[in-house]
């Protein structure tokens, strides 16, 4: 699958939205028992897939919170820090900065997974690791093994079965649009006022246009005819 290129199977259609690298790591903590072993989702940060992420280990003791870069063929500058050369996993290495304190998961507030909050805990240390290599925190505060990656991507699934019912009455409410404003619309006004020394009525009528072409006058010529061959039918 491709970003633009959906896999479509039974009326569906998958569309490829992101995919990246998800580290793998094994932490034990101060007591020496495994309290996480599990990959975590890193965010890519450039078209090399340089990628950060954050592992959060409340469980532990001490509580143990863990932020990271993933560099699938990593390298190092003085200007740029860690990051990656290239987007496949030629020399993969993840930079870790290990923290400790409270993580205020306990408070019931929701939190990213993806970002740690950093004001109140206490750094442990820096260190850099490629796949299998272990990383023990300084004051007897654990250990951390990466022990590889895999691969993690995201779809979505879309199915549309009235898009043709849609089409149908869009192009129907565009002609009914088109129609209205191509038919000539006018208004013609008849008013009859009685005489009280004969007994005969004066008719009035008007006529009005709503477009700067047309001539209400011929209409209202119309029914000025009409009105007369009426009244000389009846005399």
């Amino acid at each position: 699958m491709e970003v633009n290129a959906p896999l479509q199977a039974t009326g569906a259609k998958v569309f490829l939205v992101g995919h990246g690298y998800a580290p793998r790591f094994v932490i034990r903590d101060g007591a020496g028992d495994v309290v996480f072993d599990d990959a975590v989702v890193f965010l890519p940060q450039d078209g090399n897939f340089t990628s950060t992420g954050v592992i959060k280990v409340p469980d532990a003791q001490p509580p143990l919170a863990f932020s990271g870069i993933f560099a699938p063929t990593a390298a190092l500058s003085q200007d740029l820090g860690p990051f990656s050369t290239f987007p496949a996993p030629d020399d993969p290495a993840v930079f870790l900065s290990a923290f400790t304190g409270d993580l205020g998961l306990s408070s019931g507030r929701p939190q990213s997974v993806y970002t740690l909050k950093t004001e109140t805990l206490t750094q442990l240390g820096l260190e850099a690791l490629r796949p299998g290599e272990t990383w023990q925190l300084p004051d007897g505060a654990g250990r951390l093994e990466f022990t590889g990656y895999q691969r993690w991507a995201s779809f979505q699934i879309a199915q549309d079965p009235g898009k043709e019912l849609v089409l149908v009455a869009t192009l129907a409410a565009m002609a009914g649009l088109i129609l209205s404003l191509s038919v000539r619309r006018r208004r013609l006004w008849i008013k009859v006022v009685p005489s009280t020394d004969d007994g005969s009525s004066h008719i009035e009528i008007a006529g009005l246009t709503k477009r700067d072409t047309g001539e209400p006058e011929e209409d209202a010529g119309e029914l000025v005819r009409a009105v007369l061959a009426g009244q000389g039918a009846r005399n």
